[in-house]
């Protein structure tokens, strides 16, 4: 009989580490004055009308479980607004709401990938990525995200990290960590690649609200007539709602969707109900206040690249969507921990370290600009300080 004191945690658990932007998070939680530019989280509270309904929907008994894919007028909005966004032909049968992208994500990778199997990834790149695909027991493989090429994936790199063995590409548009929107021949590129070599494109496009500049947000829906995508949404990012945890799937194939909800059967059956009801109604009323949310990060994205631009010896891509500006501060140090670490001891600053993007961020560091004009303007000058006393 194996004894209680002899347990030990799993490979997949010590093989999962916690990720380098909450390392900076927790230490900055132990000081005090500290300017958060860390977290990728609005700093907006829930609309007050979508807060209304989910109350609404509590006292409405919308306390038990939905259908596995979610309530069928929420699946119907999103598939909705992807037709009248995208001009693609998508029904409620082609949709799956899921606890916050994250979940969909990983119900998307547990649909369609295998052990063994080859999953490429953006590098750098959201860490979860990464955790994910281990996690499952697939093997993530790497194509660059580089400055001089404006951060945008390059499709012959892609082409050439190709095996027998490849399954997936994973995308993200707008990006994390560099707030670069990719344009649609990218867009048709990848496309065009993942049919001719039978491989299906997992696009996360959380952010896809948050654009700047009047660019348009281009789903690779549009360009895929082979049923081999599946789009990650959110209502965490574009509403203010990160704790209701409501996210979803889009799929051109309805066989990859119907897996994803039998798979939720057995991971969370289903998203709280209340929250879906009030996704609904984000989704379905009035966008003015979202819209005014972007509005926001968009004078605070031109805030902080005007400051930064007074700054020797960094340089950075201007961010054109989600809430990131990628600095490269290589001139300063190359490890980009320890540069978040000594900047949040002695400035106050919380920055996310690059490395923990993957092993082409090291040497950058991640700014989030969804704080205040005021704390962005104080951080960016505790950081020049910071630069300053390291030169």
């Amino acid at each position: 009989m194996t004894k209680l004191n002899s347990f030990v945690l799993s490979k997949r658990s010590k093989e999962t580490p916690p990720s380098g932007i909450r390392k900076i998070f927790n230490k900055a939680m132990f000081l005090e004055d500290v300017i958060h530019l860390e977290i990728g989280e609005p700093d907006f509270d829930t609309p007050q009308y979508i807060k209304e309904a989910g109350c609404k929907a509590i006292l409405n008994k919308y306390t038990h479980y939905t259908h596995n894919a979610g309530l069928l007028e929420l699946r119907e909005a999103i598939a909705d607004y992807y037709r009248s966004t995208q001009n693609v032909d998508i029904s409620l049968e082609n949709t799956l709401v899921s606890i916050g992208g994250t979940g969909a994500l990983l119900l998307s990778l547990l649909a369609i990938v295998d052990i063994g199997d080859e999953v490429l990834l953006p590098n750098p790149g959201y860490p979860p990525y990464t955790s994910m695909v281990k996690m499952i027991g697939a093997i993530p493989k790497y194509y660059s995200l580089k400055e001089n090429e404006s951060f945008l994936p390059n499709i012959e790199e892609i082409e050439n990290i190709i095996t027998n063995n490849t399954k997936v590409i994973i995308i993200n548009t707008p990006n994390n960590p560099t707030g670069i929107v990719y344009p649609s021949n990218i867009l048709r590129r990848i496309s065009e690649l993942a049919e001719d070599y039978d491989l299906v494109v997992i696009s996360d496009e959380v952010y896809e609200r948050l654009i700047f500049d009047n660019l348009n947000h281009y789903s690779i829906l549009k360009f895929s007539e082979e049923g081999n995508v599946i789009v990650i949404g959110s209502f965490s990012k574009s509403y203010a709602m990160t704790g209701w945890r409501v996210g979803f799937a889009v799929s051109n194939n309805v066989k990859i969707i119907k897996s994803m909800t039998e798979l939720q059967e057995h991971v969370a059956i289903c998203a709280p109900a209340m929250a879906q009801k009030a996704a609904f109604v984000a989704l379905s009323e009035s966008q003015e206040e979202a819209e005014n949310m972007v509005k926001q990060y968009e004078k605070r994205r031109n805030l902080v690249v005007s400051l930064l631009n007074e700054f020797p010896n960094v340089s950075f891509v201007k961010p054109q969507g989600a809430f990131y500006l990628f600095l490269n501060i290589s001139h300063y140090s190359k490890d980009s921990y320890k540069f978040a670490e000594e900047l949040l001891l002695k400035k106050k600053v919380a920055v996310a370290p690059g490395a923990t993007f993957g092993s082409l961020g090291e040497g950058y560091v991640r700014i989030s600009f969804a704080n205040s004009e005021e704390n962005i303007e104080e951080g960016v000058k505790r950081l020049k300080e910071f630069l300053m006393e390291l030169k």
